[in-house]
């Protein structure tokens, strides 16, 4: 597997009534190789017009999490994206400290932002799985933007 990427396959799931989002296949902590990183920042979860999850940008993450994901190398339009292969991928913008995850390509049509307690699950040095879950004050008063 690429550093920074997770399989194509890897399984997606958004419950919005629990406010949680789980990308890949989480890892049991205490295998040989896999590391568990934690920490809280902002979300911005960005939705097509149908409310299928499109891309997820993590701010500000740790040092761990930075090191393991390649840098963008082209400017970053996933928010307006007609991109047209299939596959994720995640990026890291060296100065904002952003990682963006690219799940699927597409229009984007609005966007949930808000705090959120993070988890990605490291295997041998590469991300191997997400799982994010919002603040309820966050989810509740959450901006949408792109709605009009």
């Amino acid at each position: 597997m690429v550093a920074g990427s997770v399989a194509v396959t890897a399984p997606v799931h958004w419950a919005p009534q629990e406010r949680s989002l789980v990308v890949g296949e989480p890892c049991d902590e205490h295998a040989d190789g896999v590391t568990l990183l934690s920490f809280r920042g902002q979300v911005w979860l960005t939705f097509d017009s149908d409310g299928r999850l499109m891309s997820v940008d993590l701010n500000d993450v740790p040092d761990e999490l930075a090191v393991v994901v390649p840098r963008a190398l082209r400017p970053r339009y996933s928010w307006n994206s007609t991109e047209r292969d299939s596959g994720s991928s995640w990026l890291l913008d060296t100065d904002s400290g952003w990682v963006w995850i690219r799940l699927t390509s597409g229009m984007a049509h609005h966007r949930l932002i808000g705090a959120a307690d993070v988890r990605v699950w490291l295997r041998d040095g590469a991300v191997a799985a997400l799982r994010l879950v919002l603040d309820e004050e966050s989810a509740a008063g959450a901006r949408t933007d792109g709605q009009g």
